[in-house]
């Protein structure tokens, strides 16, 4: 059975925000006038909403940003409620509604916030955005790594991760590349390029195969280097076929 989306509270008010917003990133308090507080409270909410499907209490807003008062909650939920970011609801725990547009955009233009420590202690949330880069189960000489039939699936990255260039993903197989961080089972982020410097860690195809390894050159040789004393290097000899299909700018494991 598919699962269904959490039903978010909101509404749209495009007169109100004076803004044509077609086209345009919905980040909450935008144009809005307010204070880092106040709009770090609203981001926490809209979060709050994005991964569980409803709003923050008081109470919770208060230990999230170390606020013992109540009405220290409350002074900032009625600045973004004079400011026409939120709605509040009397007397219910959970009665605060945020404007749709912000949760809408969120979804169909994938950002989310991620909690950071701050100096002195506490947390704070920062926006990030996410990109696709699909996951390759092959990659072989003579197949476009991008074919259609090479790609098994499609993960999102926070795009700090995501260095520029064109980018794909590969399963690691084996432990020749331990010593780079690089187990058996991890993803590789490869950013797509035909070129490397002495010293890359690189996706290169080797006669019929893929491999994941440093590049070095040595008395005008390329050697493909692991990073476990158990692996021999590899010499790339004359009429070899041999290419680097990309270099590796990242890895992601799973525990």
């Amino acid at each position: 059975m598919k699962k269904k989306r959490p039903r978010v509270r909101g509404w749209v008010d495009e007169e109100r925000l004076g803004l044509e917003m077609r086209g345009i990133r919905k980040r909450p308090g935008v144009g809005f006038g307010l204070g880092t507080r106040a709009r770090e409270i609203l981001e926490f909410i809209v979060n709050s909403i994005l991964e569980k499907g409803f709003p923050p209490t008081i109470r919770e807003i208060g230990i999230e940003f170390g606020i013992s008062s109540t009405n220290g909650v409350r002074y900032y939920l009625e600045t973004l409620e004079r400011a026409g970011c939120i709605r509040r609801k009397g007397r219910v725990s959970r009665g605060i509604e945020v404007r749709r547009e912000w949760i809408d955009s969120a979804r169909r233009e994938s950002w989310r916030f991620t909690s950071e420590r701050v100096r002195g202690g506490g947390r704070r949330l920062r926006a990030i955005e996410l990109v696709e880069v699909p996951l390759v189960g092959r990659v072989a000489a003579g197949t476009p790594i991008f074919a259609e039939e090479n790609i098994e699936d499609v993960i999102t990255l926070d795009n700090r991760l995501a260095r520029p260039g064109k980018l794909f993903a590969l399963r690691v197989s084996g432990n020749s590349m331990r010593g780079a961080g690089l187990l058996d089972g991890d993803i590789a982020i490869v950013r797509q390029q035909s070129h490397a410097d002495t010293g890359d860690i690189v996706v290169a195809i080797l006669g019929e195969e893929a491999t994941v390894k440093r590049y070095m050159l040595s008395k005008g040789k390329i050697v493909l280097k692991p990073e476990n004393e158990d692996y021999k290097p590899m010499v790339v000899g004359e009429g070899t076929e041999f290419s680097v299909v990309g270099k590796v700018v990242g890895a992601v494991r799973k525990y």
